[in-house]
């Protein structure tokens, strides 16, 4: 079974408007609001699925501060995973510093959403009055047995728009309060993995994280694979694409030149991600 772990899907009003929502929600609009950043709707994304090949994908939203608003992508999210049952599986999300997140949250995991995430904030470190809130949404998962998924960024290197003011420590006290629960860190954890090797705490806060793969190729050569298989494991890397914004072609290619071995890719490209969410186990042929 061949899953992308990590795509976006948007409803139609979202896609046919992107700068009246950007001007209501100022991170969405720093992301998508001019209208040329690429938004995906569920047949669409299904069509990519088909085109790549691919069985699944996981789909996420966006954190919008409204939460009617959260809400109202959250519910359509559920639906089109409904509309394909075989071939989309329902993320859900909200901002952690929006008004009843917590009860987004509990709605949307207790209609069905199989993980809550991708869980992001675009202007500003995880810092003390973050820190409760990620808990707080964190602990809704821990109830409800589900995987929570993080938005993640490299701390130094060239700017790009959402890349947040992250730091590895504010990332390194987020896996203490959720330790323990199956933690996502999307785009490799912005480097945090390879602090795997430190000695004393590290080892045992990372034994729950897994990491995405998403917008690798824009950020890291393709040896990123092979140092974070051999730190934290391969059976802790999810293949996922960003999509709309880059294709699987260019993860697979990736792979390849990182040397990954015929297992370690059958893990990666859906074995962990069927693991993780209770799907059925297929290997890759």
């Amino acid at each position: 079974m061949l899953i992308d772990a990590h795509v976006h899907v948007f409803p139609p009003e979202v896609r046919e408007d992107p700068a009246g929502f950007g001007a209501r929600e100022p991170h969405f609009g720093l992301l998508y609001g001019d209208g040329k950043a690429r938004m995906a709707g569920g047949d669409e994304m299904v069509d990519a699925l088909d085109a790549s090949s691919l069985d699944r994908a996981v789909v996420y939203g966006f954190p919008w501060l409204d939460p009617d608003l959260a809400r109202r992508h959250n519910e359509h999210l559920l639906e089109v995973a409904a509309r394909h049952p075989d071939r989309l599986i329902a993320g859900a999300c909200v901002h952690p510093l929006a008004r009843g997140a917590v009860r987004v949250a509990e709605e949307a995991l207790d209609a069905g959403a199989a993980v809550l995430g991708e869980v992001a904030l675009y202007d500003r470190d995880l810092d003390d009055e973050v820190l409760p809130a990620l808990e707080d949404l964190v602990s809704v998962c821990r109830i409800r047995g589900r995987p929570f998924c993080l938005h993640t960024n490299e701390p130094v290197g060239h700017s790009y728009p959402g890349k947040a003011p992250l730091t590895l420590q504010g990332l390194f006290h987020f896996l203490e309060r959720a330790e323990g629960h199956p933690v996502i860190l999307a785009h490799w954890g912005g480097g945090l993995p390879l602090y795997g090797l430190l000695r004393r705490r590290m080892k045992r806060l990372l034994a729950q994280v897994y990491v995405d793969t998403a917008a690798s190729p824009y950020l890291y050569r393709p040896a990123i694979y092979r140092h974070v298989c051999d730190i934290l494991g391969a059976d802790r890397v999810l293949a996922g694409t960003d999509y709309p914004l880059l294709p699987w072609s260019r993860y697979r290619t990736e792979m390849e030149r990182a040397g990954l071995s015929d297992e370690e890719r059958w893990r990666i490209c859906g074995q962990n991600a069927a693991r993780l969410l209770g799907l059925a186990r297929t290997r890759i042929a």
